[in-house]
């Protein structure tokens, strides 16, 4: 929930081309990733295999090859 709060404020900070946009850009960054894992945890460790499973845009953009 706080990327609602968090995201905006970045994206304002780094279109004004502030110092502090851009660190805040990288924790959030850091944050959501640690949280997906954490997030997501039980299900790497119950089929790890499911990590070379693409999802997401991936399978999309490769259906027109």
């Amino acid at each position: 929930m706080s990327l609602v709060v968090l995201d905006p404020l970045t994206a304002v900070l780094v279109g004004l081309l502030r110092r502090n946009g851009i660190r805040l850009a990288g924790g959030v960054t850091v944050l959501d990733v640690c949280a997906n894992w954490i997030g997501n945890w039980q299900w790497v460790q119950d089929d790890p295999s499911r990590l070379l499973r693409p999802v997401g845009l991936l399978p999309i953009t490769r259906q027109g090859r």
